[in-house]
């Protein structure tokens, strides 16, 4: 009698060995027991030290590499946050990777939201009004709009300024203690 080995794919290495060797799965991605106990050690994965908490960051942080992510965000100060499915890579400005598992797809994208309202998902690329000493500097995808005496002026710039471009990003009132705050229908 032949003993048949189901064969799987390991994400991290990129090698095909039999599914008794892997140790962790997301879907139809799997981590091989020989990556696990490689990543197992003071470094970028060191929050875990169970084999299958270790695996799933690995397979996570493997996709992340691969730009297989449902959605991600990074910014400057904050790292790096991606979505996969019911899953959040996190990726801080150390170094160090880590993820979270929700019960559902709807969790996870809540939380996602939360994270980006909170000021992760503040780019270049989006709106802004900056509190300042001599007022409230408004700017759209990186180029100043101008200088005004109420943060409602600045809005109404921005609003504007989006009017004639066509370009409708998303709007961060940032206080005079550099803190970002999501600003809801401004449009």
């Amino acid at each position: 009698m032949r003993n048949y080995v189901t064969p799987a794919h390991c994400a991290v290495c990129d090698t095909w060995k039999g599914k008794d060797n892997m140790v962790a799965q997301i879907d139809s991605d799997y981590c091989c027991a020989d990556c696990a106990q490689q990543h197992n050690k003071p470094g970028r994965f060191e929050a875990y030290s169970s084999s299958d908490d270790l695996g799933k960051c690995l397979i996570l942080n493997s996709l992340s590499e691969n730009g297989c992510e449902d959605e991600y965000m990074s910014s400057e100060g904050w790292g790096y946050c991606g979505r996969f499915g019911n899953y959040l890579l996190y990726l801080d400005t150390s170094g160090f990777v880590t993820y979270d598992e929700f019960d559902t797809e709807e969790k996870a994208e809540a939380r996602y939201m939360a994270l980006y309202k909170d000021g992760m998902g503040a780019d270049e690329f989006a709106a802004y009004v900056h509190d300042g000493r001599a007022g409230y500097s408004a700017s759209l995808d990186g180029k100043h709009i101008g200088i005004y005496p109420t943060q409602r002026r600045a809005i109404a710039a921005c609003r504007l300024e989006c009017m004639r471009t066509g370009y409708y990003p998303d709007l961060w009132y940032v206080n005079d203690h550099g803190n970002y705050t999501f600003v809801e229908d401004w449009r």
